[in-house]
């Protein structure tokens, strides 16, 4: 076992101590990963900005969850756990309070089927806010009153100020808390070096309505969550500096995600010069609907911008390989059709579909 997932577990037993849980590992999961270890890791939001709460619902039996982590990452540290972590330097220097709920070789119950390939990880986050009054409502929390309305929890976070990403409005997350994730994904990485960077993904990107087994349609970790830039810092090619000064740019959201629309244009049209996003994004739906009616349309690169615009891994936009086969059979699963890869009229229809509905395209 990885001394950083030993000194995690140690500081994660004291804190299980000082809340009053009595239970050392959630029950909530498969006994065994499919393959004997994580292929990779889905990344949620916990929808509930209390942590004590959250390790509540998900540690304990009686709770009845049947949901759960291996990681909950707090978005902030937490003064009263400091004295538990003196002995742990490897968990001290997190720039948040991270708590662990399983070690990385047990699996939980976090995404549906792919709970049994993938290490879970949850942001503390309540996720998309809502206007209403003046202010802002989140969704729901863990103790709500099941008779209760949705969408009626106040949000007034004392730090941070709701956020755009695809037309709604979401709570951010905080840079340690992206840091922290990569960092756990770097020791879950020396781990397991078969770790594929296609698994490591948002819940939204497995899970959907149409998923055997799923009754909703999730939405987390949603834009906000870097997952192109969490991966390349992870597998190579972005250090952390990198993603900390690209995260902590102003309307980092929409501005990665048109840098991203620009640069497949001028792939696309075979230029060195890029044009403006707004040139980009109509010469994208343009081509995105061209994919969809005509079969015979090569699918890359404007297929594999989609699929990366959605949060799947696309290592070469130009062509595909593994890793983009591996992306598509992903969104396949989740959107519960034929998992061969094969990006046909029906995968196409579905990837528009999808990027109508999270807001990414729009006419």
């Amino acid at each position: 076992m990885n001394e950083f997932f030993i000194q995690l577990q140690k500081f994660s037993e004291r804190y299980f101590d000082l809340i009053g849980v009595e239970e050392r590992y959630t029950v909530w999961g498969p006994r065994s990963y499919s393959g004997g270890y994580p292929r990779g890791a889905v990344i949620h939001y916990t929808a509930d900005d209390d942590l004590e709460r959250v390790i509540k619902w998900f540690m304990r039996e009686r709770y009845g969850a049947r949901a759960a982590a291996n990681v909950v990452v707090a978005d902030r540290k937490y003064p009263s756990v400091e004295p538990l972590l003196e002995d742990l330097p490897l968990v001290k220097g997190l720039p948040v309070t991270v708590v662990q709920c399983a070690l990385p070789n047990k699996p939980t119950w976090h995404a549906t089927w792919a709970s049994y390939e993938t290490y879970g990880i949850e942001a503390l986050n309540v996720g998309e806010v809502r206007p209403a009054n003046g202010g802002f409502v989140s969704h729901w929390r863990r103790d709500h009153d099941p008779d209760e309305p949705e969408w009626t929890m106040p949000w007034n976070h004392p730090t941070k100020e709701a956020a755009i990403g695809w037309r709604r409005f979401w709570e951010p997350y905080t840079t340690g808390q992206i840091v922290a994730i990569i960092n756990i994904l770097r020791h879950l990485q020396e781990m397991y070096t078969e770790l594929e960077p296609s698994w490591v993904v948002g819940h939204e990107c497995v899970q959907s309505v149409h998923t055997l087994g799923a009754h909703t349609d999730k939405r987390d970790p949603g834009p906000l969550m870097p997952l192109r830039d969490i991966r390349n810092a992870v597998f190579g090619g972005f250090t952390l500096l990198d993603v900390i000064e690209r995260y902590e740019q102003p309307g980092y959201c929409d501005a990665q995600r048109d840098r991203l629309v620009r640069e497949w244009c001028a792939i696309e049209a075979g230029v060195a010069e890029m044009p403006t996003a707004e040139i980009a994004w109509l010469r994208f739906l343009s081509r995105m609907r061209n994919l969809v009616q005509d079969p015979t349309t090569k699918f890359s690169p404007t297929g594999l911008l989609a699929l990366e615009l959605l949060g799947y891994h696309v290592a070469n936009r130009t062509h595909m390989g593994d890793p983009e086969k591996a992306s598509v059979r992903l969104f396949q699963r989740m959107a519960g059709l034929k998992t061969d890869a094969v990006p046909g009229p029906v995968t196409r229809t579905a990837l528009e579909a999808r990027l109508y509905d999270r807001g990414i395209l729009y006419d």
